[in-house]
């Protein structure tokens, strides 16, 4: 393993090497690249500490990005895009360790055009929709997300329709074998239609997507509308997700190990007025919960394949879905404010109340109300490809959440980061 990736590596690097002095002669190639490193001091960062214990960590995580994008042809687009996401210092030693287990592609597609309103997208890809509720990046994440998958994508004016599909195996095989991967689905489907208009949208999601065997769950489909709307200064958004398909049981949240039925689903409300370059926002979500794990239904949401980090609080007590809240549930009221300073500085302060959708005795929790918690961020742009942010989050928890997440006061955490990224 460790001869291919170097192998694969110095592929790479000559490539890229014979490829730059070309591009400076050619318009038809254009360089991407990001550096972002990011340090972080945690006190409670996804997980309430038990008092009396110095478990608080600081570190420095750094995502390094360099890709390729090719438009040479009227019909065709070519994006490779290498990257590099590791700790600094969980290397063996950096003058002997040339594993390079740290080193990926991050994306690698082809773009066909064989008609103005038609592109086929080959490849390894970022796919995200509707401010990333069910698909998205991941951004915050240093790794982000991608999908190995089959895209068409049809466009007329502001109309839209596009259609995914992406399936895995462990390799090349010559016979059936199940898929024993359970933190990836196997397949993968996606259906989307877009119409849009000068005052709003209304876009529809359909997602089937399953497990080997041995996940849970086996089968799954998601579908909904979302939808956005400018009225009196005001821009709207609504969206409401249905699931439904077979579960296993086999979460460890869950008593039983037989198939049964998902019926769970969500809803999410926001308002949002601007003034300048400031604005507020108000924010509801509800995610259903299951109230009793021997009955013949799961009822609990699940938000698939989303960003989670940008909607229910920084310090991302909420982004292992039904797991983080034991299968109960999630609502979250929220107010977010953003403010433009000089040179195009900006602070947001998000303010967040959290509690469960259902109470279960089996859990041992007799109260949804789950606490408080207050994130701000510092943006500041430094040069044209290169920004310094920062921010901080507390959470106040009661004492459901306690039960759910550690027997603590508080959690808090602190980050910087420095970003250049050239697009």
């Amino acid at each position: 393993m460790q001869s291919i990736k170097t192998v694969f590596i110095a592929a790479i690097i000559i490539v890229a090497s014979s490829a730059i002095p070309a591009m400076a002669l050619d318009s038809n190639w254009t360089i991407t690249g990001q550096l972002r490193p990011r340090f972080e001091y945690r006190n409670g960062y996804r997980q309430l500490l038990p008092p009396h214990e110095n478990d608080q960590v600081a570190f420095v995580s750094q995502r390094s990005r360099i890709g390729m994008v090719y438009t040479g042809e009227k019909k065709l687009k070519v994006v490779l895009q290498v990257q590099d996401v590791r700790t600094w210092g969980d290397e063996t030693h950096t003058s002997n360790d040339a594993t390079a287990d740290k080193f990926d592609l991050h994306q690698g597609y082809l773009d066909l055009m064989p008609h103005e309103r038609w592109t086929l997208r080959i490849g390894r890809q970022e796919i995200a929709y509707d401010e990333e509720r069910l698909i998205g990046t991941g951004n915050w994440n240093q790794p982000g997300r991608v999908h190995d998958a089959f895209l068409v994508m049809w466009r007329k004016g502001k109309a839209q329709a596009h259609a995914g599909w992406a399936h895995h195996e462990t390799g090349e095989l010559i016979s059936g074998a199940p898929y024993p991967n359970n933190s990836n689905y196997q397949d993968l489907a996606f259906w989307r239609l877009s119409s849009a208009c000068e005052k709003g949208s209304v876009n529809g999601l359909l997602i089937f997507d399953s497990y080997g065997p041995s996940s849970s769950p086996p089968n799954r489909w998601t579908g909904g509308l979302y939808s956005t709307l400018m009225w009196s200064g005001v821009s709207w958004r609504g969206e409401a997700y249905y699931q439904t398909g077979k579960h296993d049981g086999s979460e460890p949240i869950l008593n039983r190990r037989d198939r049964y039925d998902i019926r769970s689903f969500m809803i999410g409300l926001s308002a949002e007025r601007k003034f300048g370059r400031s604005g507020a926002t108000i924010w509801y979500d509800y995610l259903s919960g299951d109230d009793d794990h021997e009955d013949a239904r799961f009822e609990s949401f699940n938000p698939l394949y989303g960003t989670f980090h940008k909607y229910y609080g920084f310090a991302d007590y909420f982004i292992s879905f039904p797991s983080d809240t034991r299968g109960l549930g999630l609502q979250d009221l929220a107010l977010k404010c953003a403010f433009g300073g000089p040179s195009i500085a900006k602070t947001q302060v998000d303010l967040h109340y959290f509690w469960l959708a259902e109470l279960s005795p089996e859990i041992n929790v007799n109260n949804r109300h789950l606490g408080f918690e207050a994130d701000v961020m510092l943006t500041i742009p430094i040069l044209k490809t290169v920004s310094l942010s920062g921010g901080a989050s507390l959470v106040l928890p009661t004492e459901t959440m306690r039960t759910l997440k550690g027997q603590a006061d508080q959690g808090h955490w602190f980050w910087t980061m420095l970003d250049f990224n050239v697009k």
